[in-house]
């Protein structure tokens, strides 16, 4: 009875083992196809190298008055990665506003040129958060009396940006915050240097090289 059971017990170990043998070499035989993952490229990964930047805008200045008027800047900068960029900025804007404290006005051109950096924050797969810091050397012109004079111009400005399927081509719109040092005439009709904040709104036109 006992060689029984030991010999039934042994036959099936047997038949469990060379089950488990046929079923490995019929994977075996199998072709084993690996599936291959590729990583999706981000878009923003193309964003990078020189790029030439337009805005067309309006500036509203706090100087005496609250006056719009046209702005225009252009950039010329370099995109170190995705999310840095240091360009040469070149704006130009024609102002009008009173004297404060008098009905005279005191109207002039002026032109600047500075430097910019900027930190782009990802939004989403096509979508940039630009935020700039600028510092530039305005060049102002009295429109009556011609006088020459000069200041600085300091400010940040903040926007949106977003990445067409035309992969080197980018729109937005920003928002910035100046900061003219210049000189100016005071209610005395003195010559004195004189703070003028202003807020600039623009749309963003940006071409990568």
């Amino acid at each position: 009875m006992k060689t029984f059971r030991f010999t039934a017990v042994l036959a099936a170990l047997l038949l469990v083992a060379s089950s488990a043998i046929a079923a490995e070499s019929a994977d075996s035989s199998k072709p084993q196809v690996k599936e291959k993952i590729k990583a999706q490229p981000d878009a923003l990964d193309q964003v990078k190298g020189l790029f030439l930047e337009a805005n067309p805008g309006v500036l509203v200045g706090f100087g005496g008055n609250v006056s719009a008027e046209p702005w225009f800047t252009a950039q010329l900068g370099y995109n170190f990665n995705k999310s840095w960029a240091l360009g040469l900025n070149l704006g130009f804007s024609a102002v009008t506003h009173k004297i404060s404290g008098t009905d005279i006005k005191d109207d002039y051109l002026f032109g600047e040129v500075g430097i910019q950096g900027t930190y782009y924050l990802k939004v989403a797969d096509r979508l940039q958060m630009p935020f700039k810091l600028y510092a530039a050397i305005a060049l102002i012109n009295n429109r009556e009396g011609g006088a020459l004079g000069y200041g600085p111009d300091v400010g940040a400005a903040v926007g949106i940006l977003y990445l067409t399927w035309q992969k080197h081509l980018q729109f937005g719109v920003d928002v910035a915050f100046h900061c003219l040092i210049n000189q100016g005439k005071d209610s005395a009709m003195q010559t004195a240097w004189q703070i003028t904040p202003a807020v600039a709104v623009y749309p963003t036109i940006k071409y990568n090289f």
